[in-house]
Protein backbone atom coordinates (compact mmCIF):
# COMPACT_ATOMS: atom_id res chain seq x y z
CA UNK A 1 0.00 0.00 0.00
CA UNK A 2 1.25 3.49 -0.84
CA UNK A 3 0.27 6.61 1.04
CA UNK A 4 0.82 10.23 0.02
CA UNK A 5 2.56 12.08 2.82
CA UNK A 6 2.70 15.86 3.06
CA UNK A 7 6.21 17.05 3.88
CA UNK A 8 6.33 20.10 6.16
CA UNK A 9 9.62 21.31 4.66
CA UNK A 10 8.45 21.44 1.02
CA UNK A 11 5.07 21.71 -0.69
CA UNK A 12 5.57 18.51 -2.73
CA UNK A 13 4.08 15.15 -1.89
CA UNK A 14 6.25 12.10 -1.35
CA UNK A 15 5.44 8.44 -1.64
CA UNK A 16 6.12 6.37 1.42
CA UNK A 17 6.02 2.60 1.50
CA UNK A 18 3.85 1.31 4.30
CA UNK A 19 4.02 -2.10 6.05
CA UNK A 20 4.39 -4.10 2.82
CA UNK A 21 8.04 -3.12 2.30
CA UNK A 22 10.17 -6.06 1.13
CA UNK A 23 11.87 -7.92 3.96
CA UNK A 24 15.63 -8.09 3.23
CA UNK A 25 15.78 -11.47 5.01
CA UNK A 26 13.32 -12.97 2.51
CA UNK A 27 15.39 -12.47 -0.64
CA UNK A 28 14.72 -10.06 -3.45
CA UNK A 29 17.64 -7.87 -2.44
CA UNK A 30 21.31 -7.87 -3.30
CA UNK A 31 22.42 -8.55 0.26
CA UNK A 32 26.09 -8.90 -0.68
CA UNK A 33 26.28 -5.34 -2.05
CA UNK A 34 27.49 -2.92 0.61
CA UNK A 35 28.14 0.80 0.13
CA UNK A 36 31.81 0.43 -0.78
CA UNK A 37 31.14 -2.38 -3.26
CA UNK A 38 28.41 -0.35 -4.92
CA UNK A 39 30.62 2.74 -5.12
CA UNK A 40 33.45 0.62 -6.54
CA UNK A 41 31.12 -0.57 -9.30
CA UNK A 42 30.72 3.07 -10.34
CA UNK A 43 34.48 3.74 -10.08
CA UNK A 44 35.11 0.76 -12.37
CA UNK A 45 32.58 2.08 -14.90
CA UNK A 46 34.28 5.48 -14.86
CA UNK A 47 37.69 3.84 -15.36
CA UNK A 48 36.26 2.13 -18.44
CA UNK A 49 35.62 5.66 -19.75
CA UNK A 50 39.20 6.73 -18.89
CA UNK A 51 37.95 8.87 -16.00
CA UNK A 52 39.55 8.39 -12.59
CA UNK A 53 37.07 8.22 -9.76
CA UNK A 54 37.63 7.94 -6.04
CA UNK A 55 35.38 6.98 -3.15
CA UNK A 56 35.18 9.57 -0.38
CA UNK A 57 34.41 9.07 3.33
CA UNK A 58 30.65 9.23 2.62
CA UNK A 59 30.95 6.50 -0.03
CA UNK A 60 30.21 8.98 -2.78
CA UNK A 61 32.19 8.72 -5.99
CA UNK A 62 34.07 11.88 -6.94
CA UNK A 63 35.49 12.34 -10.43
CA UNK A 64 36.65 15.04 -12.82
CA UNK A 65 35.20 15.20 -16.32
CA UNK A 66 37.59 16.74 -18.87
CA UNK A 67 36.21 20.01 -20.18
CA UNK A 68 33.46 20.10 -17.55
CA UNK A 69 34.80 19.89 -14.01
CA UNK A 70 34.42 17.92 -10.80
CA UNK A 71 31.26 15.84 -10.37
CA UNK A 72 30.13 13.29 -7.85
CA UNK A 73 27.78 10.35 -7.74
CA UNK A 74 25.52 10.30 -4.71
CA UNK A 75 24.58 6.73 -3.79
CA UNK A 76 22.27 5.30 -1.16
CA UNK A 77 23.49 1.70 -0.99
CA UNK A 78 21.57 0.63 2.10
CA UNK A 79 18.20 2.28 1.47
CA UNK A 80 18.05 2.62 -2.31
CA UNK A 81 20.87 0.79 -4.19
CA UNK A 82 19.00 1.09 -7.48
CA UNK A 83 19.03 4.91 -7.31
CA UNK A 84 21.79 7.04 -8.83
CA UNK A 85 22.30 10.80 -8.78
CA UNK A 86 25.18 12.48 -10.63
CA UNK A 87 25.79 16.07 -9.53
CA UNK A 88 27.85 18.81 -11.16
CA UNK A 89 27.90 21.23 -8.23
CA UNK A 90 28.33 24.99 -8.07
CA UNK A 91 29.35 25.58 -11.68
CA UNK A 92 28.01 29.15 -11.79
CA UNK A 93 27.55 31.97 -9.29
CA UNK A 94 24.90 34.46 -10.35
CA UNK A 95 24.04 37.71 -8.61
CA UNK A 96 20.73 38.70 -10.21
CA UNK A 97 18.03 36.32 -8.97
CA UNK A 98 15.65 37.12 -11.83
CA UNK A 99 18.22 36.39 -14.52
CA UNK A 100 19.34 33.18 -12.78
CA UNK A 101 15.75 31.92 -12.47
CA UNK A 102 14.89 32.74 -16.09
CA UNK A 103 18.04 30.97 -17.30
CA UNK A 104 17.30 27.96 -15.07
CA UNK A 105 13.74 27.71 -16.37
CA UNK A 106 14.90 27.95 -19.96
CA UNK A 107 17.60 25.29 -19.53
CA UNK A 108 15.25 22.94 -17.67
CA UNK A 109 12.57 23.27 -20.35
CA UNK A 110 14.97 22.84 -23.28
CA UNK A 111 17.00 19.87 -22.06
CA UNK A 112 16.23 16.21 -21.48
CA UNK A 113 16.80 14.50 -18.12
CA UNK A 114 19.10 17.07 -16.51
CA UNK A 115 17.76 19.40 -13.86
CA UNK A 116 19.43 22.62 -12.81
CA UNK A 117 18.81 24.49 -9.59
CA UNK A 118 20.16 27.39 -7.57
CA UNK A 119 20.84 27.79 -3.89
CA UNK A 120 21.16 31.18 -2.29
CA UNK A 121 24.67 31.63 -0.92
CA UNK A 122 26.62 34.59 0.32
CA UNK A 123 27.18 36.79 -2.71
CA UNK A 124 24.50 35.35 -4.97
CA UNK A 125 23.01 32.13 -6.26
CA UNK A 126 25.09 29.00 -6.76
CA UNK A 127 23.88 26.92 -9.69
CA UNK A 128 24.29 23.13 -9.90
CA UNK A 129 23.15 20.46 -12.35
CA UNK A 130 22.15 16.86 -11.74
CA UNK A 131 20.53 13.84 -13.24
CA UNK A 132 18.94 11.11 -11.16
CA UNK A 133 16.95 7.96 -11.73
CA UNK A 134 16.47 4.30 -10.89
CA UNK A 135 18.75 1.81 -12.63
CA UNK A 136 17.46 -1.52 -11.35
CA UNK A 137 14.59 -3.26 -9.64
CA UNK A 138 13.64 -2.35 -6.09
CA UNK A 139 16.50 -3.05 -3.65
CA UNK A 140 18.78 -4.36 -6.41
CA UNK A 141 22.16 -2.92 -7.33
CA UNK A 142 22.53 -1.96 -11.00
CA UNK A 143 24.37 -4.33 -13.31
CA UNK A 144 27.98 -3.32 -13.85
CA UNK A 145 27.69 -3.69 -17.62
CA UNK A 146 24.88 -1.12 -17.74
CA UNK A 147 26.63 1.61 -15.79
CA UNK A 148 29.25 2.77 -18.31
CA UNK A 149 26.83 3.60 -21.13
CA UNK A 150 24.38 5.23 -18.75
CA UNK A 151 27.04 7.33 -17.01
CA UNK A 152 28.38 8.52 -20.38
CA UNK A 153 24.93 9.61 -21.46
CA UNK A 154 24.26 11.30 -18.11
CA UNK A 155 27.50 13.27 -18.28
CA UNK A 156 26.61 14.38 -21.82
CA UNK A 157 23.16 15.53 -20.62
CA UNK A 158 24.69 17.45 -17.71
CA UNK A 159 27.22 19.08 -20.04
CA UNK A 160 24.51 20.17 -22.50
CA UNK A 161 22.28 21.44 -19.68
CA UNK A 162 25.08 23.48 -18.09
CA UNK A 163 26.13 24.91 -21.46
CA UNK A 164 22.52 25.79 -22.25
CA UNK A 165 22.23 27.59 -18.90
CA UNK A 166 25.44 29.57 -19.46
CA UNK A 167 24.34 30.56 -22.98
CA UNK A 168 21.01 31.76 -21.62
CA UNK A 169 22.74 33.68 -18.80
CA UNK A 170 24.96 35.40 -21.36
CA UNK A 171 21.96 36.25 -23.53
CA UNK A 172 19.88 37.58 -20.63
CA UNK A 173 22.84 39.45 -19.14
CA UNK A 174 23.52 41.14 -22.46
CA UNK A 175 19.87 42.14 -22.90
CA UNK A 176 19.37 43.24 -19.29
Amino acid sequence: MVELVRCNMRPEYYLRNLPHDPDPDQGGTDESMDAIELAQRYVDALQGMNIAGKIDESNEVIFKVPGLGTCFIDLEAEDDPEFMRIIFPNFHLGVDQGIVLRALNSANIENKAVKLWALEVEGGFSVSASIEFFLADLNEAPEAALLRSIIERCIAAIRVGAESFVQEINLLGASG
